[in-house]
């Protein structure tokens, strides 16, 4: 089977399971499903899905049903740890009992209230955001203020300092100046 693939199979446990002792009867057909959807998929990695394991220990270890319908999806799972894919192929029940209806839409209705809810939140966090950012912003300016002011007063003690320099050098080369001028 390729990747997105979906077949339906019909598979006879009893051949397998009556073989092995009644108290391991149940684990034994799950050893034969397993085995069947690896030779019939030609994946090796194979995933029973929750109903299934329900449906077969359904009565309990020693009694699993005789037959069993399944769904096979082939699908691409990625390892996080070393980010390789790999096919997987996935089985679950045909027709899914009514209590597995229910969880699922159970299940969907809360992931629609959930994205209900983020859709609520979204304008509210990106008024609390802008507020964030006019504050910020304020802030920016007042220290580029406290800036310009803190530049604007060395720029004058600066051309202060400077005028006294240029003060003293010249008021000591008019006196020698003058010195030698005198003599």
């Amino acid at each position: 089977m390729r990747e997105g693939q979906n077949r339906d199979y019909t598979f006879n446990l009893r051949r397998g399971f009556l073989k092995s002792p009644k108290w391991k009867r149940s684990k034994k057909a799950v050893s034969i499903l397993r085995d069947l959807i690896k030779r019939h998929s030609k994946i090796e990695n194979v995933r029973l899905g929750k109903w299934v394991n329900e449906h077969i220990w359904k009565h309990g270890g020693k009694n699993p049903p005789g037959k069993v319908k399944i769904n096979i999806k082939v699908e691409k799972h990625k390892n996080e740890k070393t980010k390789a894919e790999t096919l997987i192929a996935h089985a679950e029940l045909a027709e899914l009992p009514p209590k597995a209806l229910r969880l699922i839409k159970l299940e969907e209705e809360k992931k629609k209230k959930a994205v209900a809810k983020k859709k609520e939140e979204i304008p509210k966090k990106i008024e609390e955001t802008k507020e964030k950012i006019t504050e910020i912003k304020k802030k920016v300016s007042k220290k580029k203020e406290d800036r310009k002011a803190s530049k604007k007063e060395l720029q004058k003690e600066l051309a202060e300092a400077k005028a006294e320099e240029k003060e003293k050098k010249q008021a000591k080369v008019t006196a020698s100046m003058e010195r030698k001028m005198h003599k």
